[in-house]
């Protein structure tokens, strides 16, 4: 044990500080010296057949048998839902998501699972949260397969994959309702939707089941469910944005682009390739961005789909701007506002002229900049679009700043600041903080733009970012 503690760690994590588990492990390893415990612990993962590998071979050392003296003493019901919830993919669950899967009333999933508490078959590991160790989910999986049929399993992916969709498409609604939004059947009966009140209730729903729904997404990917998996990833994309989870937003829509094309569905090919060349372009990775871009545009031709057009012209801008080419940009912006208002959209003609305004800004005609973004900020308003409002007055703070009007300049970034927090964008927060500790800085108050800068320094790091070399240049200075 001194020897391999690593492999110590890992056997009693497999086996959930059991005593039984860990007495047969422990007697197979002292029968077998010549065994490492490394390779002892690898035999104990998942794959390797969990519950054969803690039989001890006596009916008292058989954990099969211990679990079964809890499970035979559930009701049918009960015993019903803890087999059901072996096809949850974790890592845990709430009560409706138990009550979708099951086919059941929520207060009657809450019965049920407070009985598998008290039988120490679950752990509400947080008040409404529940899971179970890996060797209780194969037990349950076991008994699944030999006491549910194939179709009943596969009703209960359906009911739990719907619930979901469902809850994950309201809650985004919450978080950005102008998206051009997929359709999306309804769920189908016996699912349990939960309500969601606001947009604070919606971003508590999401960040509770983040993993959860990255794993709903595999389960849907690995049985089939292509058009879960579509829709699921479209449905997290705003939340995995905003947040800054750049790896699990591009391997959700990876996951979509595959099943997009297994079903042979154009519409969801090229929104799953516009999306990836939008996250691939927030990841500096411009000839991936390019490349998704160009097949989604093709397949929004061919669908006469307009305001798709016009969304991958914008991004095809948003490249030429990184890469220093803003004339290029600005050919790609006006683009997308002939198409958004042949396609009569209104909210994407506001991001098509707050581009041209960031564009003829980048070219040194700071007046015509702010007379676009004007324009822009007013159809933002009124249709009451906050994330383009957000975006619209940074890019009017920047064209104050070049015509040196640092009073406008400070207002427009503070307004830029308020709104990013208000919808929860912290990465592009974080880019307003950094202006507007410019703008403070240009206006002679040093001390304003450090605790600006400051302020987006600890939302960079809380984000993962480990190049924060410029700003702590600009920290310095400011000393």
């Amino acid at each position: 044990m001194t020897a391999e503690p690593d492999a110590v760690d890992a056997i009693v994590g497999a086996s959930a500080g059991l005593p039984l588990a860990l007495s047969v492990v422990a007697a197979r390893a002292a029968i077998h010296g010549e065994f490492r415990l490394v390779d002892l612990a690898a035999h104990l993962r998942p794959e390797a057949g969990r519950l054969d590998a803690f039989d001890g071979g006596e009916p008292v050392t058989d954990l099969r048998l211990v679990m079964s003296w809890s499970y035979r003493t559930l009701d049918e019901d009960t015993a019903r839902l803890f087999r059901l919830l072996s096809v949850h993919p974790g890592p845990d669950f709430a009560v409706p998501a138990a009550a979708s899967l099951a086919g059941i009333m929520p207060a009657q999933a809450q019965r049920h699972l407070t009985e598998l508490t008290r039988a120490h078959l679950l752990s509400e590991h947080r008040p409404g949260r529940f899971t179970y160790h890996d060797l209780l989910r194969a037990y349950a999986a076991e008994l699944t397969a030999t006491e549910e049929s194939a179709a009943n399993r596969h009703a209960a992916r359906t009911r739990l994959l719907d619930h979901y969709l469902a809850v994950a498409y309201a809650a985004d609604e919450l978080l950005y309702s102008q998206r051009d939004r997929l359709p999306v059947d309804p769920p189908g009966p016996g699912v349990a939707p939960v309500p969601l009140a606001d947009r604070d209730a919606a971003m508590a729903w999401f960040t509770d089941e983040h993993p959860v729904l990255l794993s709903a997404l595999r389960l849907a990917a690995d049985h089939g469910f292509d058009r879960h998996t579509c829709h699921l990833a479209w449905a997290i994309t705003t939340y995995l944005n905003q947040g800054g989870y750049w790896e699990d937003w591009t391997s959700s829509l990876q996951a979509a682009l595959s099943a997009a094309v297994r079903l042979a569905d154009e519409r969801a090919e090229a929104y799953a390739h516009g999306m990836l060349g939008f996250a691939d372009i927030a990841l500096h990775q411009y000839a991936d961005a390019q490349r998704h871009l160009e097949s989604a545009y093709d397949r929004y031709r061919r669908l006469g789909d307009l305001a798709g057009q016009a969304r991958v012209e914008l991004n095809l801008g948003w490249i030429r701007d990184q890469t220093g080419e803003p004339e290029l940009a600005l050919g790609h912006a006006r683009e997308a506002l002939r198409l958004h208002r042949q396609a009569g959209h209104v909210t994407g003609q506001a991001f098509a002229l707050n581009a041209v305004g960031w564009s003829q800004g980048q070219l040194g005609d700071h007046h015509a900049a702010i007379e676009s973004c004007e324009q822009a900020l007013a159809l933002f308003t009124s249709v009451e679009n906050v994330l383009g409002q957000a975006i619209t007055w940074a890019s009017l703070g920047q064209a104050h700043l070049q015509l040196d009007a640092f009073t406008e300049t400070v207002t427009c970034f503070g307004h830029a600041v308020r709104l990013r927090r208000e919808i929860g964008h912290r990465r592009l927060e974080a880019d307003a903080l950094v202006s507007l500790g410019d703008a403070h800085l240009a206006a002679g108050d040093a001390a304003s733009a450090r605790v600006a800068w400051e302020q987006a320094r600890d939302i960079l790091v809380s984000l993962g970012e480990a190049d924060t070399d410029a700003l702590d240049a600009k920290l310095a200075s400011a000393r």
